[in-house]
């Protein structure tokens, strides 16, 4: 726990001093992966309602599945003696196929935050090297500068999502424990 305290202050540390030396470099590009952090961080708040809905009725269904398992295995001799195997069989079946069926849909949101998540990092890379590439056409910039912009980017934005990626850790604890009380 005083670990992952220390390592999150140690982000968010490293956030605001590579926005300052990105602000020295470049304002423009910096504002550009701001924006995409930014932009990141706006997708995972909005997608973790559906995950947290996902999750919490794929949990349900394993519980279930795994309740009648046990209650099957327990009345193993009762079921026998009254016919009722292929019956239990059915019933366990349908709720294996709930549970895949939410696990499926737990990954589909993962799909779409990874594919939106291409999509944002994707273009701010193309904007940052386009438009400094411009900026070195232009004089303004060297082609080391560049590199090292590029370098403390790829820390900034590094950081960034391990931010929101613990922020959403922490939020998703809150299910499991209303899931304990």
């Amino acid at each position: 726990r005083t670990q992952r305290k220390s390592a999150v202050t140690a982000s968010g540390v490293m956030v605001v001093l590579t926005v300052v030396v990105m602000s020295y470099y470049s304002p423009l590009l910096t504002s550009v992966v701001v924006a995409a952090a930014v932009i990141y961080a706006m997708v995972r708040w909005v997608s973790y309602y559906p995950q947290r809905y996902a999750t919490d009725e794929q949990l349900a269904h394993e519980g279930r599945s795994g309740t009648h398992f046990i209650e099957t295995l327990r009345g193993m001799l009762a079921i026998k003696l009254n016919l009722r195997e292929a019956e239990r069989r059915s019933a366990y079946q349908n709720l294996v196929v709930d549970q895949t069926n939410a696990g499926v849909r737990v990954q589909n949101v993962g799909i779409v935050q990874r594919a939106s998540n291409t999509l944002v990092f994707g273009l701010e890379n193309v904007a940052v090297i386009w438009l400094g590439a411009l900026l070195v056409m232009d004089g303004k910039f060297t082609v080391g500068m560049l590199y090292a912009f590029i370098g403390f980017k790829l820390v900034f934005l590094g950081r960034v999502i391990n931010l929101v990626d613990k922020w959403n850790e922490f939020r998703m604890l809150d299910l499991h424990a209303e899931r304990i009380a």
